[in-house]
């Protein structure tokens, strides 16, 4: 699945030209609470998404049992 990130993750932007910049876990690994927050922030806030397909994963990931 994708990474989670509450924010359009720019590792390049953020770390510069480092070489193994941290990277966010799987949206599998993002707790209940944390993917309801987010989808109801998305669902606030579409254009705060940057895709339909991110969204998707957000909801499959809560879905999904732990």
């Amino acid at each position: 699945m994708g990474l989670t990130s509450m924010f359009d993750y720019q590792s390049k932007r953020w770390f510069g030209p480092a070489l193994s910049p941290p990277t966010p876990p799987a949206w599998d690994l993002a707790t209940a609470e944390s993917l309801d927050l987010l989808i109801s922030l998305a669902s606030r806030y579409p254009s705060a998404m940057s895709t339909r397909n991110q969204l998707e994963n957000i909801r499959r990931a809560r879905e999904s049992p732990p």
